[in-house]
């Protein structure tokens, strides 16, 4: 698949994994159009990108709200109709927006787990739904060019003690992406999950992660998982496992009895 002059949303383009992604994509000859919250990182990234000669544009929307798919949609609609319509059917979207909860299953509250969920499966679903559609894409539809990457987790394969509704939504995001192929196996459309292991972001901070990992080797530099992500997608596989590592603890998990995999996890990430 070639990137060089296709259009690509990126949710979580703030920091992290999100931000490594959009940078790569702009590496490639892409533009991109930024999304999350934060406005003011938006901006410095975009600058970024700007800096290096590549195009982008900034959406602040909050994606785990129940308008936040359909208005960031919109405003692709309108990034897409300003560049040109020859763009409308070359465009992407990477679904890397997510949020995690670090404990006890019964220590979270229900708006904890209301908030993984909208973010994690809620939203991701929404926005692929409506990307999907904007490009006319389905089973009459074969000449659509569109992509779409969603950063999944080794943890779609595995039980994980502890991050629970975490690991449930990244299961249910690679249900549905495999489900979502099949369904549209005639349109000219790339779907490709990619599943990284835990990363260096602040996302391991925030969840109290950084308690039992901080400055491990299980963390991979951002950037060195975008390549790979990038690598995945352009090669147009319809899953990947990002590591040698990663592919051995997903093997591991889809040939060892569940009992045994998860009492490992269990003492792994024991609080």
């Amino acid at each position: 698949m070639e990137l060089r002059g296709r259009i690509v949303i990126v949710t979580g383009a703030s920091s992290g994994l999100g931000r490594a992604i959009a940078l790569r994509l702009v590496h490639e000859g892409a533009d991109v159009i930024l999304a999350a919250r934060r406005r003011e990182r938006l901006e410095a990234t975009a600058e970024e990108v700007r800096r290096g000669g590549g195009r982008a544009w900034v959406c602040e929307v909050d994606l785990g709200s129940p308008d936040g798919p359909a208005f960031l949609i919109e405003a692709a609609k309108e990034i897409a109709a300003g560049v040109g319509e020859s763009h409308r059917r070359r465009l992407g979207l990477v679904n890397c927006a997510g949020i995690t909860y670090y404990g006890p299953v019964t220590d979270m509250t229900g708006e904890e787990l209301r908030a993984v969920i909208d973010l994690n499966v809620s939203a991701t679903i929404d926005l692929t739904r409506r990307f999907v559609s904007w490009l006319g894409t389905g089973a009459a539809a074969p000449g659509t060019d569109g992509a779409v990457l969603t950063i999944t987790s080794v943890a779609s394969y595995l039980p994980v003690p502890y991050q629970a509704v975490y690991a449930a939504s990244k299961h249910a995001l690679r249900a549905f992406n495999a489900s979502l192929a099949a369904e549209l196996r005639a349109a000219k459309l790339v779907l490709t999950t990619f599943a990284p292991g835990g990363i260096a972001t602040e996302l391991v901070e925030t969840s109290g992660l950084d308690r039992k990992f901080s400055g491990s080797a299980f963390l991979a530099n951002p950037e060195w998982v975008a390549r790979r992500a990038i690598r995945a997608w352009k090669s147009e596989r319809r899953e990947c496992v990002g590591g040698l590592a990663n592919r051995v603890t997903t093997f591991a998990g889809r040939h060892l009895p569940w009992g045994i995999v998860g009492r490992l996890a269990e003492r792994l990430y024991r609080p």
